[in-house]
């Protein structure tokens, strides 16, 4: 493989990480609507509402009077918040509540250092021509990723609370009693029946 084939190989993974961060506010209100269309189902429908306020939010709190000293500007960067790290923020803060309901420490770990190191990336990709303004960038992407993860917490903690009454509900309607009738000591008759009947 000669030296100019990794000099383009290197470029298009740099251009693609670079597209692919730009592209994530809008992967924000993709991912959760396919995957409603795809399960239908009252959880799907919650998390996708959830990835929505979060949306909204975010175009909200940004500044539409930033600019962008670099060569290729990205849409949606601000000051203070950015829309970036409420993105990446909704997406880990669902997945970090939902590995503590279930206990599972590891995930836990692992998806909060992956949060924070994807935060530094998407940083210096939004500004990998002008990285003078990457740490200023971080700050904005923590500050999203508190507000995104609040959220992502909220509506995983709505599932998990709907997920535990329709168990409750299921133990309440699969309950039997079960009537036994003795005589002189000696078990004569039983009779099981569903406490929903």
């Amino acid at each position: 493989m000669s030296t100019g084939n990794v000099t383009n190989i290197i470029k298009n993974l740099n251009d693609s990480l670079s597209c692919f961060t730009k592209g994530l506010p809008i992967a924000l209100i993709v991912i959760p609507t396919v995957l409603v269309v795809m399960t239908l189902t009252q959880n799907s429908a919650l998390y996708c509402g959830g990835a929505f306020i979060t949306f909204i939010l975010g175009i909200v709190l940004h500044d539409p009077q930033y600019i962008h000293t670099g060569a290729a500007p990205a849409a949606m960067l601000g000051h203070y918040i950015s829309f970036y790290g409420m993105a990446l923020g909704y997406f880990s803060g669902y997945f970090l509540m939902m590995s503590m309901y279930s206990q599972k420490i590891g995930n836990l770990l692992s998806i909060f250092v992956t949060t924070l190191i994807l935060a530094i990336i998407m940083s210096w990709s939004l500004h990998s021509d002008s990285l003078n303004d990457v740490p200023d960038e971080i700050g904005s992407t923590l500050a999203g990723l508190c507000v995104g993860g609040f959220i992502g917490m909220l509506f995983a903690n709505f599932i998990h609370n709907l997920d535990k009454k329709k168990v409750t509900d299921d133990e309440e309607l699969n309950t039997q009693v079960i009537c036994r009738t003795y005589q002189d000591g000696l078990l004569i008759d039983e009779q099981k029946t569903s406490a929903a009947e």
